[in-house]
């Protein structure tokens, strides 16, 4: 049983710790109406935030919803400012120095320093390692089926109370793992948490920590890599993965609480695994062919609407910064030809005002 960590909640109430958590959310919302209506009072609104959380009577608002279709259809739950800055507040000053170190060193997701290009990089070093090490070795690759959606809030408050004993630390923890935005039960512990907190993402890291620790722990898997609700196990042999696969399925299902999907399977290594968007071989990584002419559309899109929006310096910018972040990813599957053929294709790239 992990020291639990106590005696950290008004030590945290500060109003240059909310000022810090303000400039972090305001990052990407310079043009939003809520981000300029809060800087606008910004001394006023900092000061209610410290009195709601000192006299312990913040509560969480209401949840705005809309969809993504990329890469898949997901509804996302958004709070107003004021919510998430509270919310970065929140995971800097408690989960951050408190959790990361918990994590396994094979976990990637929300950790700086890790990310991406950490995980498919530590997979293809275990790849090479397997492949000299057996003779014929296995890939375990497993996913959780409606991850974020399926997570049991009881369950993961129980973890929280595991590692942390600061009652209103708890507290706060509670209002934000109680997801219920049509206000149906408002007692009692329910079902999923919400895509589009800060908070989840991070609440997803610590639920999956569980996974993490019986398989590294437990089972005594060496190789083994974690990326948000995917991960990969290398393993031996055929038998000795799905030996492993029926573990993880019992363990998943009885102590978290979910299902593992359709897309679960395991595989002789040499033939490769698609992971976090790439098919990673021990000689080289691929981008999947799905991402390729996912970026081809929207270029297509973006050159159609340039005669229009020339003159949307923003606009460009926006397209200018997507296409150099994808080209980033790209350039880790060394696709030199590719990314440079459809960067040529970008009509608007070199416009001299952005």
């Amino acid at each position: 049983m992990p020291k639990k960590i106590g005696n950290i909640y008004d030590k945290a109430i500060d109003f240059y710790k909310f000022k810090e958590a303000y400039e972090r959310t305001s990052k990407s919302k310079k043009n939003k109406k809520d981000r300029i209506y809060f800087g606008m009072y910004l001394e006023d609104n900092i000061y209610r935030i410290g009195t709601d959380l000192k006299q312990r009577k913040y509560e969480v608002g209401k949840y705005s919803k809309f969809k993504v279709y990329i890469p898949k259809e997901r509804e996302i739950y958004c709070l107003n400012f004021y919510d998430r800055v509270v919310q970065q507040w929140y995971v800097h000053e408690f989960i951050l120095p408190h959790m990361i170190d918990k994590f396994i060193v094979d976990s990637f997701a929300c950790i700086k320093g890790r990310g991406v290009h950490g995980a498919i990089n530590k997979l293809q070093k275990y790849m090479c390692i397997a492949k000299r090490k057996w003779e014929d070795p296995y890939i375990l690759k497993y996913d959780i089926k409606k991850f974020f959606y399926s997570i049991d809030q009881k369950k993961l408050y129980e973890i929280m109370c595991k590692y942390y004993k600061d009652k209103d630390f708890l507290d706060l923890t509670r209002k934000f793992i109680k997801f219920d935005p049509e206000n149906k039960n408002d007692n009692e512990f329910g079902v999923g948490i919400p895509i589009g907190n800060y908070t989840s993402q991070f609440f997803a890291n610590i639920y999956m920590n569980e996974l993490d620790q019986f398989i590294k722990h437990k089972l005594r898997v060496k190789y083994y890599v974690r990326y948000m609700d995917d991960g990969v196990l290398i393993l031996e042999s055929k038998g000795k993965a799905k030996e492993i696969l029926k573990e993880i399925e019992e363990f998943v299902k009885t102590e978290l609480h979910l299902q593992l999907n359709k897309k679960t399977s395991y595989f002789p290594l040499k033939v490769g695994v698609i992971f976090c968007g790439y098919k990673i071989y021990t000689t080289h990584k691929l981008l999947k062919r799905a991402n390729i002419q996912r970026m081809k559309k929207r270029i297509r899109n973006w050159n159609k609407k340039y005669k229009t929006a020339e003159n949307d310096i923003e606009q460009l910018k926006k397209w200018r910064q997507s296409f150099f972040a994808w080209k980033g990813y790209a350039k880790e599957a060394e696709k030199y030809n590719l990314y440079k053929t459809l960067e040529n294709k970008c009509e608007w790239i070199d416009t001299e005002h952005i």
